[in-house]
């Protein structure tokens, strides 16, 4: 890990808050443990041997509210719940379902399509009762478990579903955009009230 500064303020180590990454821009901020003072790490003063690990940081660390936190290299970091959750089942699943391809592993059209789309349907279920239809509070353990089984659902279809892959390519990138509408409406009809803390 790059060395921890020492605040120009009071000489004092700083602690990791947050990654911020957007494309190749990523910035680091940490924060003052004795004074509180915050510090913006910006790409150039990052060392090269660094900027990638923190980017893939950033693109976890992209949620203000709904973030679980986690411990790695001794620093403690923060994760959209639900991004979490895809990331991790979705690497573990194209693993497994990529490697079921090549050796030709046959399944059904139907079951693979349908159980696809019920795992990705739970993740859309929990987001529009959350932030569209506000009937329940969220979670983050829901959001990490919805966000698991999306990432099953995804890599599923992707490599298992028994059709061309011109096929699924056009399929994911409309449930990509549909998702984005989603949260676009989402965004629009909660534009004018202020945040919510969810606990996790």
């Amino acid at each position: 890990m790059p060395p921890v500064n020492r605040c120009n303020k009071c000489g004092k180590p700083m602690k990791y808050l947050k990654t911020d990454s957007w494309a190749s821009m990523t910035e680091v901020y940490w924060e003052c443990e004795t004074c509180h003072e915050k510090y913006i790490v910006y790409p150039g003063r990052i060392p090269l041997r660094y900027r990638f690990f923190f980017a893939v940081l950033g693109i976890l660390d992209h949620n203000e509210k709904d973030h679980v936190f986690y411990h790695l290299l001794g620093l403690e970091f923060r994760a959209c719940a639900r991004c979490l959750g895809v990331y991790i089942a979705g690497v573990i699943c194209f693993i497994v379902f990529g490697y079921m391809y090549f050796i030709n592993v046959q399944l059904p059209f139907y079951p693979v399509f349908i159980v696809s789309m019920i795992f990705g349907g739970l993740t859309l279920i929990d987001y529009a009762t959350v932030e569209i239809f506000h009937v329940r509070k969220g979670s983050n353990r829901v959001r990490v478990i919805t966000g698991v089984f999306l990432g099953v659902g995804a890599m599923l279809y992707f490599w298992l579903l028994p059709t061309d892959w011109w096929f699924r390519m056009i399929t994911l990138l409309f449930y990509n955009l549909l998702a984005i509408l989603v949260a676009y409406l989402s965004m629009r009809l909660n534009s004018g009230e202020a945040p919510i803390s969810v606990g996790q």
